[in-house]
């Protein structure tokens, strides 16, 4: 393969990874009430198996949610944070959703 080749295939996936969605959609609800429903780039919480950080594209995942804080950085760039006492997180196809 030639250097030059090599280069048109570099920058080719530089352009597709610029277009690529670097955003998860994030809901975060009570019962009556929506808190939070948008792009986020992250989701940050105290679960049941410890701290956790969600990310875009993150595997699948259901885990309660421990007192303390949630942090979401929105798609903006702005922290968001919601004290919570408990809760349940679902995470799967790119959609994280907060029940309190």
């Amino acid at each position: 393969m030639s250097l030059r080749l090599l280069r048109v295939l570099a920058k080719r996936g530089h352009e597709e990874n610029k277009q690529t969605k670097t955003n998860m959609k994030l809901t975060i609800a009570k019962v009556d009430e929506v808190l939070f429903k948008g792009d986020a780039v992250s989701l940050s919480c105290k679960g049941g198996i410890g701290d956790l950080t969600i990310l875009p594209h993150h595997a699948p995942l259901a885990t309660p949610i421990m007192r303390g804080e949630l942090k979401v950085i929105d798609s903006e760039g702005t922290e968001i944070i919601i004290s919570v006492e408990s809760g349940i997180l679902e995470v799967a196809h790119n959609e994280a959703t907060v029940i309190l």
